[in-house]
């Protein structure tokens, strides 16, 4: 750590605060305000370079009560200060955070209706396609129905054809089989 010069000496902003009685915040306003050079310090902390001619010109230290009780109370009562800070800040960064969640909310449900929109839109075309799909459905199912029939018709005729031809062939193997006989008979006895 460096050592305090003889015109200043290295604070960090705590120190700075307690010493001026100002608020962190507005201590690094003050800082850069008056161009204080700073600095990091092995320990991690950043200080800040204050010339004792800025002492001089401030007169505002603060005075520590004496009694423990009525340092306790003013810790206490700083803890509850910063306590009500944080809780002030935690809100604002909550209120930000869902008014950011509100915004691309809002954006989805403007992508939403537009798709939406984009749906009934095509709705009635669907719907046309579906009448038409169901129409040549009930076309194709009646047509099956009719080439069924057809089928029907053909495989019947088919069994008729079948048993005629097996008639047929029945007689033509009897008419030959009596025309052979008749041709052994006349014709054999050489």
């Amino acid at each position: 750590m460096i050592d305090n010069l003889p015109d200043g000496r290295w604070l960090s902003a705590d120190e700075a605060a307690k010493q001026f009685a100002v608020s962190k915040a507005h201590w690094y306003v003050l800082a850069s305000r008056k161009q204080f050079r700073t600095q990091m310090f092995n320990d991690g902390t950043k200080r800040y370079f204050v010339p004792n001619s800025y002492e001089k010109t401030s007169n505002i230290k603060i005075i520590g009560p004496n009694n423990k009780e009525s340092k306790r109370e003013n810790v206490e009562g700083f803890l509850i200060i910063q306590l009500e800070e944080a809780k002030e800040q935690l809100r604002k960064v909550e209120v930000q955070r869902l008014e950011e969640q509100i915004a691309i909310l809002k954006e989805d449900k403007l992508y939403l209706r537009e798709k939406l929109d984009d749906v009934h839109m095509q709705l009635p075309l669907v719907l046309e396609k579906l009448g038409r799909l169901q129409s040549d459905s009930i076309n194709y199912k009646q047509q099956i129905d009719i080439l069924t029939n057809e089928k029907n018709k053909y495989k019947d005729w088919f069994k008729v054809q079948n048993k005629m031809a097996t008639t047929l062939r029945k007689e033509r193997d009897e008419y030959q089989n009596v025309i052979l006989s008749i041709y052994n008979k006349f014709f054999d006895k050489n």
